[in-house]
């Protein structure tokens, strides 16, 4: 594993545990790390040697990785001398070793080693190849991004304690109890047989019952994926499909899983992976004995050093995601901008990408929940001036290599290049398009029609998703195909049907609700007309998970422009800028700067027993919209 952080063998850091305001009138500097540490898991090591107690018993803390006092993980010693870790979630502790606890002393004049290692649901300490372990702490929260401290006392204590830190690392990722003995235990850690690059669980066809796992690594065998419910003591086993990764020697490798049981937790590894690797997901409710909760992110659009920075608005709303705990992630499009191309750098940058999401999107409980990626136009390319595709006709560059669900096509539910369907037992069924980037709009239009002739019946809910829209945010995009289909075909189609209340969109890096309408299908000229109806559809979405925000819209939803639509406004709902449209409830106070929170959003959608509810969530964690539509049946 690679340290995040480390003093190397043999540079001896002078790292008394000390209360504030000694530091200086010893001559002891503070040992505080420059980098800072993502403290969803990991494990942290210390080699080190105490030479004194205090005179006056106090609790003393050794090593710290510090967001604030009240959220942090650390090797401390107590007032009886002995070693423990702690795991502070907002204010409230949990020690290693509790309950009844074997007594690791600190050997005074000795080395020791000591380390910490925790993840969701599990704490371990370990002195000396001594492993003690606590239950799972009481919160559940995450601590956040944190920084490592040496050698510094953080409470108010005046006594100081003579102690050398020998070396100190941080691995990025738990371990197991065997691998925490290892390593505190003197000996070496065996080289991991399976080094994982980032790993993810995907929708297959119905995410109660089956999977993708996927995971991209250099180690070529063996090609099989292990899982298993968390708490059980033997593994089930899949084999998996090796893909080649773009200019690397790398491999993505993907394992179809079946058979599983609803709204359970499992947990999965590829084998001759170790326990540092294993990952968690769950699998979705097949029925509704609460609301189905699904959450809505697309347009990212950055580089590598977006997606590895702790702080970035990406980053933060992939937190937002995870504690909302949602049943099921849909991409809608637009991530790292290829344009349908492949290089090593585009290879570096999807590998941070989904690395990003796949460890920040988790809950509580550890678990990523399974995903389902459409293209948008930045995963397509046709040689185009700009990149990217909008008339079906491009190649994509990383999608059908990365992503899954809609991209193996020998399966039922894929309809074809990039579009398909999946569904949650008999409660949901979501259906995925296409929109004119490597696969042309025009032929999913007779498919969604019999699909949802056949299939809406049988399902409680229906959620349709594109990354373009209807909706088209400039006049001069107005007539592009993928809008205009989408508005001319594809929205009639889907208004038809009472458990249809919205369709998911992405593209424009803003904000947006419509009001309910009806779309008029192609009339005379060909210019699409729309009227607002109690029964309509909503088009939401628009895209905001850090992608640069549009400004200046030029919006057709105005009562004043005669040749579109009926007189009635067509959207509800828009991020204000400076020239936002009229007759709209702006979402926040118009600056026209791609600072503002709304801008960058994630959306929330729950499907109850006759309710749909949409809500858009911002940056700062606040609800800009919240929309309650009724089913019909």
């Amino acid at each position: 594993a690679v340290a995040a952080f480390a003093f190397g063998a043999g540079d001896y850091v002078p790292g008394y545990i000390e209360s504030s305001g000694t530091a200086a009138s010893r001559g002891v500097p503070t040992m505080v790390a420059a980098s800072t540490v993502d403290m969803a898991e990991g494990t942290l090591f210390c080699r080190m040697t105490v030479n004194s107690l205090p005179d006056t018993p106090v609790l003393t803390r050794a090593a710290n990785i510090m967001v604030n006092d009240d959220n942090r993980v650390g090797i401390s010693i107590s007032t009886s001398g002995n070693w423990y870790g702690s795991y502070v979630a907002t204010g409230t502790s949990q020690t290693v070793p509790n309950g009844n606890p074997v007594d690791l002393p600190v050997q005074l004049g000795q080395e020791q080693l000591v380390a910490i290692s925790w993840r969701a649901g599990q704490q371990l300490f370990s002195v000396d190849g001594n492993v003690q372990s606590a239950a799972a702490h009481v919160s559940g929260a995450p601590l956040g991004t944190g920084t490592l401290v040496l050698g510094k006392h953080w409470t108010g204590d005046t006594n100081v304690t003579d102690c050398i830190i020998k070396e100190a690392f941080v691995f990025p990722h738990a371990m197991s109890e065997a691998e925490l003995s290892v390593l505190t235990g003197g000996a070496p850690l065996p080289p991991a047989s399976y080094t994982i690059d980032c790993g993810w669980p995907e929708v297959a066809s119905d995410p109660s019952q089956d999977m993708y796992l996927s995971w991209i690594t250099g180690s070529t065998n063996p090609a099989v994926v292990e899982y298993r419910v968390v708490g059980a003591s033997s593994w089930m086993s899949a084999g998996a499909v090796k893909r080649a990764y773009p200019l690397t020697a790398k491999s993505v490798f993907t394992a179809r899983v079946t058979g599983l049981s609803p709204d359970t937790l499992y947990e999965w590894r590829p084998v001759g992976a170790g326990d540092g690797d294993i990952r968690r997901t769950r699998t979705a409710p097949d029925h509704l004995s609460r609301p189905l909760r699904i959450a809505a992110v697309s347009d990212w659009q950055h580089d590598k050093a977006n997606a590895q920075s702790p702080t970035s608005m990406f980053n933060v709303l992939n937190g937002h995601v995870g504690a909302y705990q949602p049943d099921l992630i849909l991409l809608v499009g637009d991530y790292v901008n290829d344009n349908g191309g492949t290089s090593s750098t585009f290879s570096e940058v999807w590998v941070e990408f989904v690395k990003a999401w796949s460890t920040r999107m988790r809950g509580p409980d550890g678990a990523m929940p399974q995903i389902a990626a459409i293209a948008g136009n930045h995963e397509a390319g046709n040689g185009a001036p700009g990149g990217g595709s909008w008339s079906g006709d491009g190649a994509y560059g990383y999608m059908d290599i990365v992503f899954s669900t809609f991209y193996r096509r020998q399966y039922a539910n894929v309809g074809g290049k990039g579009y398909g369907w999946f569904a949650i037992g008999r409660e949901l069924l979501v259906v995925g398009l296409e929109t004119n980037h490597a696969t042309p709009i025009a032929e999913q239009v007779p498919w969604l029609s019999s699909l949802l002739a056949a299939k809406a019946s049988q399902y409680r809910h229906v959620l349709v998703m594109g990354h373009m829209g209807p909706i088209a945010y400039y006049n001069d995009h107005w007539q592009w195909a993928s809008h205009k289909t989408m508005r001319e075909k594809i929205a009639p189609i889907v208004q038809q049907y009472p458990n249809i209340r919205y369709l998911l969109t992405a593209h424009d890096h803003a904000l947006l609700a419509s009001r309910k309408v009806k779309f008029t299908g192609d009339p005379a000229g060909g210019v699409n007309a729309w009227h607002q109806d109690p029964d309509g559809i909503r088009i939401i979405g628009a895209g905001g998970w850090d992608s640069p925000a549009t400004t200046d819209f030029n919006v057709q939803d105005q009562t004043a422009d005669p040749v579109l639509g009926d007189g009635s406004v067509l959207i509800e709902y828009l991020v204000a800028t400076s020239t936002a449209a009229r007759n709209v409830t702006p979402i926040s106070a118009p600056n026209g700067t791609s600072g503002d929170p709304a801008t960058r959003h994630f959306w929330t959608l729950e499907f109850g027993e006759a309710t749909q509810t949409a809500k858009a969530i911002s940056l700062n964690n606040t609800t800009l919209v919240n929309l309650v539509e009724t089913v019909g049946t």
